[in-house]
């Protein structure tokens, strides 16, 4: 009428050690796809910082001398040279683009 086992035999048996070890579930292929987009993500991040340079910024203020004299080319709002149409020892005529000229807005109001 009353049994000693207090726990059904199910229970038991998964208490016990396995012969075959544990289970192991395979990946799905949507674990690998986004390991390969990370990997390929890092790789071109570390060979960005390996490779990559940057183009020096320099402030030029001077005097262009021409064969006929002196002028002076000035700009009437600061900013940086986009496109540059000119070589040095290049003849140049009245009217002719230089340069451009990429007109920027200060980030920051005082």
């Amino acid at each position: 009428m009353f049994s000693t086992n207090l726990y059904r035999a199910e229970a038991m048996a998964a208490q016990t050690g396995r012969l075959e070890g544990d289970i192991l579930l395979a990946r799905s292929w949507s674990s690998w796809l986004v390991f390969a987009i990370v990997l390929t993500l890092v790789a071109a991040t570390v060979l960005f910082i390996s490779f990559a340079s940057y183009t020096k910024r320099t402030n030029a203020i001077g005097m262009l001398v021409p064969n006929g004299g002196a002028i002076i080319i000035a700009t009437p709002a600061p900013g940086l040279i986009s496109a540059v149409h000119v070589e040095e020892g290049q003849t140049v005529h009245a009217g002719d683009t230089l340069f451009y000229i990429e007109r920027r807005t200060p980030s920051f109001i005082i």
